[in-house]
């Protein structure tokens, strides 16, 4: 065998090799493809979860901002208004946030659910009084209403910095 048939032979086994190749790395880059996309499509559903469930936490923690008055309301003037409709369950929502949420915010959350456990609890079972009308009150300074305050600013705090980070891209951390 002289150089040419060495040359026509490596041609030969070449391109059915170099053929085989291209097919495989088009098939495994079409497979990465179609793997970043899924990824990118569970993400996007994910973070639509996630928004979803930050505003029925704002809307859950502005409900009972808007109630606190009425909690210290010692003269009785005004009646406590019930939830809005449309507000999610409040048990639904605790389960979804320890779900979905990122820790920092899960954290937020506990804290100012327990804070609003208490101030429920001192209500029924020890209130700084009864209003005219029978119903028990609360000091707005008094350390339950305080707490509880106190948690809410911070879980307000802790869901604008959430969604923000979630708005810019990033993997929440809150």
């Amino acid at each position: 065998m002289d150089a040419s048939d060495w040359i026509t032979l490596g041609a030969v086994i070449a391109t059915p090799v170099t053929a085989a190749l291209s097919i495989i790395f088009t098939h495994r880059g079409s497979l990465r493809l179609q793997r970043d996309r899924h990824n990118h499509e569970r993400q996007q559903r994910l973070t639509g979860r996630r928004m979803t469930l930050y505003i029925d936490m704002a809307e859950y923690a502005r409900d009972l901002e808007a109630r606190l008055p009425y909690m210290a309301d010692e003269m009785g003037v005004e009646s406590t208004p019930g939830p809005p409709e449309g507000l999610v369950n409040e048990f639904r929502l605790d389960a979804r946030v320890q779900v979905i949420a990122p820790p920092g915010l899960v954290d937020a959350w506990t804290a100012f659910r327990t804070a609003d456990k208490r101030v429920q609890w001192e209500g029924l079972e020890h209130p700084d009084g009864i209003d005219p009308y029978g119903q028990p009150y609360l000091k707005w300074d008094g350390p339950a209403l305080t707490q509880l305050r106190s948690t809410l600013s911070a879980l307000q705090a802790s869901l604008r910095e959430t969604v923000q980070s979630e708005e810019r891209g990033e993997a929440p951390s809150v």
